[in-house]
């Protein structure tokens, strides 16, 4: 029987980052400049992938986004403006200081209005309708109850049909492709688009090993490939 080379081992590495970074990455550059989305990508990519080699994941998208959250509400601690506490029930990102939304095409007022909700129902509508996720991942990612998403999610409906004077389901699609659109303050490192990155994000990362290799090949599989 065919044994694993690590030749294989890098490439389901590869595989695998190939078809996370970029949604990763348009999830963090909806909320920061670059090229901060870019490392916050890259580092949640890497915890990931780490976690994944050392133990067993039972719901990796939920997982993969509850690190990506974990990242950007780290992210929000070192940036927060004197010190202030953040409350993302209320808060949006411009709390966090002009520098994060000055990159941002002003002109699109269905990204900024997605901009301009509370960071917590922000993200509950961008991991639902724009990564679709199931709500009870969406709840594991944001380590909150499933009533308290569903909460969120009305609540961002609502303030998106406000904003964008449209219907619900209007609003909710004119959102999300707005959103799977990429538009933001954070391109591609070299100007191109934005998965050239994910090379940087698998350089570093050496190739598993064991039983976490077919690990590896169960997320490469469940994920696949998006245009930036």
């Amino acid at each position: 029987m065919p044994t694993d080379r690590p030749q294989d081992d890098a490439a389901q590495t590869r595989q695998l980052a190939a078809e996370l970074y970029p949604r990763l990455l348009r999830f963090f550059r909806s909320k920061v400049p670059h090229p901060d989305c870019h490392d916050l990508a890259q580092q949640t990519f890497t915890e990931f992938l780490r976690q994944l080699r050392s133990k067993q994941i039972d719901n990796p998208r939920g997982y993969l986004w509850g690190v990506a959250h974990f990242q950007l509400l780290k992210f929000i601690d070192r940036k927060r403006p004197g010190g202030e506490q953040f409350d993302s029930t209320r808060m949006s990102m411009a709390f966090v200081g002009t520098s994060l939304s000055m990159h941002f095409d002003k002109r699109n007022r269905i990204t900024a209005a997605l901009r301009e909700l509370p960071l917590a129902q922000q993200l509950a509508f961008e991991l639902r309708h724009g990564e679709e996720l199931q709500l009870e991942e969406v709840a594991e990612a944001m380590k909150m109850s499933l009533a308290t998403v569903k909460r969120y999610l009305k609540s961002a409906l609502e303030s998106l049909r406000a904003s964008l004077d449209a219907s619900e389901p209007v609003a909710e699609q004119q959102a999300a492709a707005a959103y799977r659109g990429g538009a933001g303050g954070c391109p591609g490192r070299r100007g191109g688009r934005a998965a050239t990155g994910s090379a940087r994000a698998w350089k570093i990362v050496r190739p598993p090993s064991g039983a976490s290799r077919a690990r590896c090949r169960l997320m490469a599989s469940a994920w696949k490939p998006i245009e930036a």
